[in-house]
């Protein structure tokens, strides 16, 4: 058995050991009430979370261009549909896309609450529409006022806009843009430059083909650039040729080339300053056959025809008629003919060469040369003014 004083040593003790119980006791349901309000606290912050974010895919968003709403659309992932679209639109054929750039004055955004209870949505293919129709067409929207600031640059270079030149503020568009950088495999054909070869026998003006030539084929890897779907830059990363290309080769003339043209372009009538061109000309046609009354070089000709057609070739125009050369022009005497100038018989006609020779077209052996320019009378000779 204990002794009194032992006893009351074990009800101290027990004493004690109960209040330390109690207090623990006390401390576990504060923590427990602790982790149960924490608890509530995270439970609740959780769904505020969840509703945010929630609301921010399932909310209305807006399409908005220089702070002005476009349109709205039902939810995130529609808004980036309306974008991914128009993107695609902007695309050239057959061309993959490798960056693209929305301008600042574009935006996408969660609608707030009470736009989000009156807004109208529409379909993606609908908003596409409308804010392509605003990009395409910035003249028929407002414009917004632009500062002395410096200019703004895409990624890609490309100037959206620009401060006005003194440096003050202008009334100047901003024009909303989507700029698309792509890439396309194109197989083309290309040509090389024409070559020309110069020909001091034959007109200027008149041409020959030598060789047709023929046209090149060749694979390149082709950049684009466009804004708001126009191509604003090509670039040409990698060329490889499959088919060489030829060039076509003409001939030109040069004979009665006026002062100051181009002998590879000029494509108009000869000039006729001087009568050794003329008869240059008249030689080329040396053998082709004679016909009474005839008009072809190449079937038959008289000399009346022969003349008018050499003359013909440079722009001058002689009547036509038995009689009618004997009087064109100015007369001249025989000593002082030139080349060029007609010698009239009186039942003939031809072109002085010089040297008391003519060619003319005869019915023995059609255009030829002769070297007695005085076979018969002479009756006059006439002088075609020259350029």
């Amino acid at each position: 058995m204990f002794s009194k004083k032992e006893k009351i040593t074990i009800n101290t003790n027990n004493t004690e050991i109960n209040k330390e119980k109690a207090n623990k006791g006390e401390s576990y349901e504060m923590v427990v009430r602790h982790v149960k309000r924490s608890a509530l606290v995270g439970i609740l912050a959780s769904a505020i979370v969840v509703m945010i974010a929630a609301w921010s895919v399932m909310a209305p968003y807006a399409i908005t261009v220089n702070g002005s709403t476009v349109c709205y659309v039902r939810n995130r992932e529609a808004a980036g549909n309306v974008t991914n679209a128009i993107i695609k639109e902007y695309l050239p054929e057959d061309a993959t896309m490798s960056v693209f750039d929305v301008s600042d004055n574009i935006n996408v955004e969660a609608a707030g609450i009470k736009q989000a209870l009156s807004a109208d949505c529409v379909s993606v293919s609908e908003a596409a529409s409308m804010l392509k129709d605003r990009l395409e067409n910035p003249d028929d929207y407002e414009t917004a006022e632009v500062s002395g600031s410096p200019k703004k640059v895409n990624p890609f270079g490309i100037v959206l806009y620009v401060e006005a030149a003194d440096g003050t503020t202008v009334k100047a568009p901003v024009d909303p843009s989507i700029t698309v950088l792509s890439t396309a495999n194109v197989t083309e054909t290309f040509k090389v430059p024409t070559e020309y070869i110069k020909d001091d026998s034959m007109l200027a003006g008149d041409s020959e083909v030598e060789a047709k030539g023929n046209k090149g084929k060749r694979e390149v890897l082709r950049q684009f650039t466009t804004v708001n779907g126009e191509v604003v830059k090509t670039d040409d990363l990698n060329v490889k040729v499959v088919k060489e290309a030829k060039p076509k080769v003409i001939r030109k003339g040069t004979l009665g080339l006026p002062e100051g043209e181009d002998w590879k372009t000029y494509e108009g009538d000869p000039i006729f300053n001087d009568g050794e061109v003329l008869i240059s000309t008249a030689k080329k046609y040396l053998g082709a056959p004679y016909k009474y009354g005839g008009y072809s070089l190449t079937t038959g000709i008289d000399c009346v025809q022969f003349i008018r057609q050499m003359y013909a070739k440079y722009g001058i125009k002689l009547p036509n008629g038995k009689n009618a050369l004997k009087h064109v022009g100015t007369a001249v005497s025989f000593s002082n003919a030139k080349p060029g100038d007609i010698i009239c018989y009186s039942n003939h006609y031809a072109l002085y060469m010089g040297n008391n020779t003519i060619i003319h077209a005869t019915s023995k052996g059609g255009v030829k040369i002769r070297h007695n320019a005085q076979f018969r009378k002479i009756v006059t000779v006439r002088r075609i003014p020259r350029s």
